[in-house]
């Protein structure tokens, strides 16, 4: 959650790795890109995912000008 919390911006996708360090989870990466989703994997997932991305591309947090 604090690796999350110091993202400019709601995100669509992210994965964060943890290893456990003298009893201390520790960040060891976190992907905010993925080249891969394995949307094949799940049924509905790419609906879902492009309805996530539409979604954030409506938020006026995130708006591009045109």
């Amino acid at each position: 959650a604090r690796a999350m919390a110091l993202a400019p911006d709601e995100l669509v996708y992210a994965r964060v790795d943890l290893i456990d360090v003298d009893g201390q989870p520790t960040l060891m990466e976190l992907e905010l890109i993925e080249p891969d989703l394995f949307l094949r994997t799940a049924p509905g997932s790419v609906d879902r995912f492009a309805a996530a991305v539409a979604a954030a591309l409506d938020s006026p947090a995130t708006n591009i000008p045109e």
